[in-house]
Protein backbone atom coordinates (compact mmCIF):
# COMPACT_ATOMS: atom_id res chain seq x y z
CA UNK A 1 0.00 0.00 0.00
CA UNK A 2 1.32 3.70 -1.48
CA UNK A 3 2.33 5.18 1.99
CA UNK A 4 3.31 8.91 2.68
CA UNK A 5 5.97 9.82 5.15
CA UNK A 6 5.14 11.81 7.97
CA UNK A 7 7.68 13.46 10.40
CA UNK A 8 6.76 14.38 14.46
CA UNK A 9 8.91 15.46 16.88
CA UNK A 10 9.03 13.89 20.65
CA UNK A 11 9.53 15.40 23.50
CA UNK A 12 13.31 15.55 23.17
CA UNK A 13 12.36 17.54 20.03
CA UNK A 14 14.22 13.85 18.19
CA UNK A 15 12.17 13.98 14.72
CA UNK A 16 11.36 11.05 13.85
CA UNK A 17 9.13 9.61 10.95
CA UNK A 18 6.35 7.03 10.04
CA UNK A 19 5.12 6.22 6.98
CA UNK A 20 1.17 6.66 7.12
CA UNK A 21 -1.45 4.59 4.50
CA UNK A 22 -3.12 6.58 2.19
CA UNK A 23 -6.60 5.80 2.11
CA UNK A 24 -9.60 5.50 4.65
CA UNK A 25 -8.82 6.07 8.13
CA UNK A 26 -6.50 3.53 10.03
CA UNK A 27 -8.09 1.35 12.81
CA UNK A 28 -6.00 2.95 15.13
CA UNK A 29 -2.92 1.08 15.14
CA UNK A 30 -1.09 3.49 12.81
CA UNK A 31 -1.86 6.73 14.58
CA UNK A 32 1.20 8.49 15.42
CA UNK A 33 1.40 11.86 17.53
CA UNK A 34 2.63 14.96 15.81
CA UNK A 35 3.93 18.07 16.73
CA UNK A 36 1.74 21.19 15.25
CA UNK A 37 4.68 22.63 13.49
CA UNK A 38 6.30 19.09 12.35
CA UNK A 39 4.41 19.07 9.10
CA UNK A 40 6.25 21.54 7.48
CA UNK A 41 9.61 19.74 8.14
CA UNK A 42 8.84 16.54 6.26
CA UNK A 43 11.10 15.63 3.42
CA UNK A 44 9.43 16.19 -0.43
CA UNK A 45 6.17 18.47 1.38
CA UNK A 46 6.17 21.99 -0.58
CA UNK A 47 2.57 23.41 0.91
CA UNK A 48 0.63 22.94 4.36
CA UNK A 49 -3.19 24.23 4.48
CA UNK A 50 -4.74 24.12 8.28
CA UNK A 51 -8.53 22.80 7.50
CA UNK A 52 -10.17 23.11 11.07
CA UNK A 53 -8.97 19.86 12.59
CA UNK A 54 -7.46 18.77 9.16
CA UNK A 55 -4.16 19.59 7.21
CA UNK A 56 -3.64 19.65 3.90
CA UNK A 57 -0.67 18.07 2.65
CA UNK A 58 1.03 18.70 -0.64
CA UNK A 59 4.21 16.63 -0.87
CA UNK A 60 6.04 15.02 -3.77
CA UNK A 61 4.23 16.45 -6.28
CA UNK A 62 0.20 14.76 -4.79
CA UNK A 63 -1.85 16.31 -2.32
CA UNK A 64 -2.98 14.54 0.19
CA UNK A 65 -6.06 15.34 2.88
CA UNK A 66 -4.43 14.31 6.98
CA UNK A 67 -7.35 13.44 9.27
CA UNK A 68 -6.01 14.81 12.00
CA UNK A 69 -7.32 13.90 15.96
CA UNK A 70 -6.28 16.44 18.99
CA UNK A 71 -4.90 14.78 22.08
CA UNK A 72 -6.97 16.59 25.11
CA UNK A 73 -4.52 19.38 26.84
CA UNK A 74 -2.10 19.22 24.50
CA UNK A 75 -0.72 20.61 21.76
CA UNK A 76 0.04 17.74 19.63
CA UNK A 77 -2.00 16.04 16.99
CA UNK A 78 -2.91 12.22 16.31
CA UNK A 79 -2.74 10.82 12.82
CA UNK A 80 -5.95 9.14 12.31
CA UNK A 81 -5.56 8.58 8.51
CA UNK A 82 -4.94 10.24 5.34
CA UNK A 83 -7.13 10.11 2.01
CA UNK A 84 -5.81 11.67 -1.48
CA UNK A 85 -9.09 13.65 -2.27
CA UNK A 86 -8.01 17.14 -2.01
CA UNK A 87 -7.35 20.10 -4.42
CA UNK A 88 -5.17 23.33 -3.24
CA UNK A 89 -6.64 26.27 -4.20
CA UNK A 90 -4.41 27.08 -7.30
CA UNK A 91 -2.52 30.69 -6.66
CA UNK A 92 -3.49 33.35 -9.14
CA UNK A 93 -0.83 33.70 -11.63
CA UNK A 94 1.33 36.83 -11.16
CA UNK A 95 1.79 38.93 -14.57
CA UNK A 96 4.71 40.56 -15.30
CA UNK A 97 5.00 44.42 -15.85
CA UNK A 98 4.13 45.42 -19.54
CA UNK A 99 7.64 45.92 -20.92
CA UNK A 100 7.77 47.33 -24.40
CA UNK A 101 10.00 46.32 -27.10
CA UNK A 102 13.87 47.81 -26.68
CA UNK A 103 13.52 51.05 -28.03
CA UNK A 104 9.62 51.46 -28.73
CA UNK A 105 8.02 54.43 -26.76
CA UNK A 106 4.46 53.23 -25.22
CA UNK A 107 2.00 56.35 -25.49
CA UNK A 108 0.82 57.71 -22.43
CA UNK A 109 -3.14 56.97 -22.22
CA UNK A 110 -6.35 57.59 -20.51
CA UNK A 111 -7.83 54.50 -18.42
CA UNK A 112 -10.22 55.95 -15.75
CA UNK A 113 -11.43 58.35 -13.66
CA UNK A 114 -13.34 58.06 -10.65
CA UNK A 115 -16.32 60.33 -9.94
CA UNK A 116 -15.78 63.60 -8.06
CA UNK A 117 -15.56 63.00 -4.17
CA UNK A 118 -16.95 65.63 -2.18
CA UNK A 119 -16.27 65.71 1.34
CA UNK A 120 -16.61 68.14 4.21
CA UNK A 121 -15.16 66.29 6.96
CA UNK A 122 -11.16 65.41 7.77
CA UNK A 123 -11.33 61.60 6.31
CA UNK A 124 -12.47 59.71 3.50
CA UNK A 125 -11.77 56.65 1.38
CA UNK A 126 -13.16 56.20 -2.10
CA UNK A 127 -11.97 53.13 -4.55
CA UNK A 128 -10.74 52.94 -8.11
CA UNK A 129 -9.72 50.16 -10.43
CA UNK A 130 -6.00 50.21 -11.96
CA UNK A 131 -4.85 48.23 -14.98
CA UNK A 132 -1.16 46.45 -15.13
CA UNK A 133 1.65 48.60 -14.44
CA UNK A 134 3.28 50.94 -15.59
CA UNK A 135 0.81 52.93 -14.83
CA UNK A 136 -0.07 56.24 -12.73
CA UNK A 137 -2.73 57.34 -10.60
CA UNK A 138 -3.29 60.61 -9.67
CA UNK A 139 -5.55 62.46 -6.97
CA UNK A 140 -6.52 66.60 -8.08
CA UNK A 141 -7.79 68.17 -5.32
CA UNK A 142 -9.33 71.55 -4.01
CA UNK A 143 -9.68 72.41 -0.96
CA UNK A 144 -10.76 75.26 1.46
CA UNK A 145 -9.59 74.82 5.63
CA UNK A 146 -9.25 77.54 7.47
CA UNK A 147 -7.06 75.89 9.28
CA UNK A 148 -3.83 74.93 7.25
CA UNK A 149 -3.12 71.72 8.72
CA UNK A 150 -0.72 68.66 6.83
CA UNK A 151 -3.19 66.15 5.44
CA UNK A 152 -1.73 63.08 3.52
CA UNK A 153 -2.99 61.05 0.49
CA UNK A 154 -3.04 56.57 0.53
CA UNK A 155 -3.12 54.53 -2.19
CA UNK A 156 -3.39 51.08 -0.54
CA UNK A 157 -0.69 51.31 2.05
CA UNK A 158 1.31 53.38 0.31
CA UNK A 159 1.89 57.14 0.88
CA UNK A 160 1.43 58.76 -2.17
CA UNK A 161 3.55 61.91 -3.40
CA UNK A 162 2.52 65.82 -3.65
CA UNK A 163 3.41 66.71 -6.55
CA UNK A 164 2.03 70.33 -6.36
CA UNK A 165 0.47 73.12 -5.01
CA UNK A 166 -0.93 76.27 -5.83
CA UNK A 167 -3.01 79.03 -4.18
CA UNK A 168 -4.29 82.46 -4.93
CA UNK A 169 -3.21 84.88 -1.95
CA UNK A 170 -5.04 85.73 1.27
CA UNK A 171 -6.82 83.21 1.09
CA UNK A 172 -8.03 79.76 1.83
CA UNK A 173 -8.49 78.14 -1.27
CA UNK A 174 -5.95 75.84 -2.26
CA UNK A 175 -5.02 73.65 -5.20
CA UNK A 176 -3.20 70.00 -4.66
CA UNK A 177 -1.69 67.05 -6.73
CA UNK A 178 -1.14 63.96 -5.67
CA UNK A 179 0.50 61.11 -7.68
CA UNK A 180 2.01 57.31 -7.66
CA UNK A 181 3.32 55.31 -10.02
CA UNK A 182 2.85 51.85 -11.01
CA UNK A 183 0.36 50.93 -8.67
CA UNK A 184 -0.32 47.37 -8.64
CA UNK A 185 -3.53 46.00 -10.81
CA UNK A 186 -7.03 45.68 -9.06
CA UNK A 187 -9.39 47.68 -6.88
CA UNK A 188 -7.41 50.02 -4.94
CA UNK A 189 -8.59 52.23 -1.98
CA UNK A 190 -7.47 55.85 -1.58
CA UNK A 191 -7.83 57.56 1.13
CA UNK A 192 -7.45 60.87 2.22
CA UNK A 193 -6.62 61.94 6.23
CA UNK A 194 -6.46 65.26 7.75
CA UNK A 195 -4.05 64.82 10.53
CA UNK A 196 -4.69 67.68 12.85
CA UNK A 197 -8.10 68.69 11.67
CA UNK A 198 -9.45 72.11 13.54
CA UNK A 199 -11.47 74.53 12.16
CA UNK A 200 -13.42 73.61 8.61
CA UNK A 201 -13.20 71.49 5.72
CA UNK A 202 -14.12 71.57 2.82
CA UNK A 203 -12.56 68.97 -0.13
CA UNK A 204 -13.51 68.33 -3.70
CA UNK A 205 -11.12 65.65 -5.45
CA UNK A 206 -10.92 63.10 -8.01
CA UNK A 207 -8.89 60.54 -8.89
CA UNK A 208 -7.24 59.78 -12.74
CA UNK A 209 -5.25 56.82 -14.18
CA UNK A 210 -3.22 56.29 -16.49
CA UNK A 211 -1.52 53.88 -18.52
CA UNK A 212 2.36 53.82 -20.64
CA UNK A 213 3.97 56.21 -18.04
CA UNK A 214 6.89 56.28 -16.48
CA UNK A 215 8.01 59.23 -15.02
CA UNK A 216 6.07 62.38 -13.73
CA UNK A 217 6.93 66.01 -15.53
CA UNK A 218 7.19 69.21 -13.71
CA UNK A 219 3.89 70.83 -12.15
CA UNK A 220 3.17 74.14 -13.39
CA UNK A 221 0.90 76.42 -11.14
CA UNK A 222 -1.15 79.45 -11.67
CA UNK A 223 -3.66 81.37 -9.80
CA UNK A 224 -6.36 84.71 -9.66
CA UNK A 225 -8.88 86.19 -9.11
CA UNK A 226 -10.97 86.27 -12.26
CA UNK A 227 -13.41 84.46 -14.66
CA UNK A 228 -11.19 83.09 -17.04
CA UNK A 229 -8.60 80.65 -15.23
CA UNK A 230 -5.94 79.38 -17.48
CA UNK A 231 -2.65 77.14 -16.78
CA UNK A 232 -0.31 76.63 -19.74
CA UNK A 233 2.19 73.50 -19.00
CA UNK A 234 3.78 73.36 -22.10
CA UNK A 235 4.50 72.71 -25.83
CA UNK A 236 3.46 69.81 -27.76
CA UNK A 237 5.07 66.35 -26.90
CA UNK A 238 4.73 63.29 -28.94
CA UNK A 239 3.63 60.49 -27.48
CA UNK A 240 3.01 62.05 -23.46
CA UNK A 241 -0.23 63.52 -22.12
CA UNK A 242 -1.31 66.25 -19.76
CA UNK A 243 -3.17 66.62 -16.72
CA UNK A 244 -4.58 69.97 -15.03
CA UNK A 245 -7.05 70.66 -11.93
CA UNK A 246 -8.75 73.52 -11.44
CA UNK A 247 -10.08 75.12 -8.28
CA UNK A 248 -12.41 77.64 -7.15
CA UNK A 249 -14.10 79.91 -5.00
CA UNK A 250 -17.12 81.39 -3.70
CA UNK A 251 -20.34 80.54 -6.17
CA UNK A 252 -19.29 80.41 -9.67
CA UNK A 253 -22.57 79.01 -10.92
CA UNK A 254 -21.66 77.46 -14.18
CA UNK A 255 -18.12 76.29 -14.90
CA UNK A 256 -16.89 74.59 -18.44
CA UNK A 257 -14.00 74.31 -20.39
CA UNK A 258 -12.73 77.03 -22.42
CA UNK A 259 -10.69 75.01 -24.74
CA UNK A 260 -12.91 72.64 -26.47
CA UNK A 261 -10.35 70.33 -27.45
CA UNK A 262 -9.26 69.52 -23.91
CA UNK A 263 -11.52 66.44 -22.31
CA UNK A 264 -12.85 67.33 -19.03
CA UNK A 265 -13.06 64.59 -16.47
CA UNK A 266 -14.83 65.54 -13.71
CA UNK A 267 -16.23 68.97 -12.58
CA UNK A 268 -18.10 70.34 -9.45
CA UNK A 269 -19.67 73.35 -9.25
CA UNK A 270 -20.18 74.42 -5.74
CA UNK A 271 -22.74 76.83 -4.71
CA UNK A 272 -20.35 77.60 -1.93
CA UNK A 273 -16.84 77.37 -0.70
CA UNK A 274 -15.10 75.28 -3.12
CA UNK A 275 -15.46 73.78 -6.62
CA UNK A 276 -12.91 71.92 -9.05
CA UNK A 277 -12.81 71.01 -12.90
CA UNK A 278 -10.24 68.59 -14.49
CA UNK A 279 -9.20 67.96 -17.63
CA UNK A 280 -6.24 65.66 -20.12
CA UNK A 281 -5.15 66.32 -23.63
CA UNK A 282 -2.60 64.62 -25.44
CA UNK A 283 0.54 66.02 -26.38
CA UNK A 284 0.22 66.22 -30.27
CA UNK A 285 -0.98 70.18 -29.90
CA UNK A 286 -0.08 73.01 -27.16
CA UNK A 287 -0.93 71.53 -23.43
CA UNK A 288 -2.49 74.57 -22.34
CA UNK A 289 -5.75 74.34 -20.08
CA UNK A 290 -8.61 76.69 -19.99
CA UNK A 291 -11.50 77.34 -18.11
CA UNK A 292 -14.77 80.06 -18.09
CA UNK A 293 -16.87 81.20 -14.86
CA UNK A 294 -19.43 82.37 -15.30
CA UNK A 295 -18.51 85.50 -12.65
CA UNK A 296 -15.19 86.48 -11.38
CA UNK A 297 -13.56 84.88 -8.32
CA UNK A 298 -10.39 83.44 -6.36
CA UNK A 299 -8.82 80.48 -8.28
CA UNK A 300 -5.99 78.10 -8.30
CA UNK A 301 -4.56 76.02 -10.90
CA UNK A 302 -2.13 73.28 -11.82
CA UNK A 303 -0.99 70.97 -14.60
CA UNK A 304 1.68 68.27 -15.65
CA UNK A 305 2.55 66.22 -18.29
CA UNK A 306 2.93 62.31 -18.09
CA UNK A 307 6.37 60.87 -19.57
CA UNK A 308 5.67 58.06 -21.87
CA UNK A 309 7.59 54.62 -20.89
CA UNK A 310 10.48 53.99 -23.32
CA UNK A 311 11.79 58.10 -23.07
Amino acid sequence: METLQIAWADDDGILSWKGVPLGAPGDGSDAVVLARTSLNDIDGVTAVEVLGQDVAVQANGAAYKVLLGVIRGTSDLIVIGVETQYEFEAEPPIEPPIEPPEGEIVPVAFHSASPVVSKNVASATWTHVVPEPPNAVLVLVGKRTTAQNPYRFNCGDVTMDQLGTAAPPNDFLQAEIYGLLNVPAGEQELAYLFTDPGGTCNVRLQSLCYTGVSAFGPVVTASGDSADPLVVVGEPLEHHMAAALFAFNGSPGVATPSLPTRTERGRFNSAANVGIETQDTTGEAQMDFGLTLSKETMWAALGLTLIPVGL
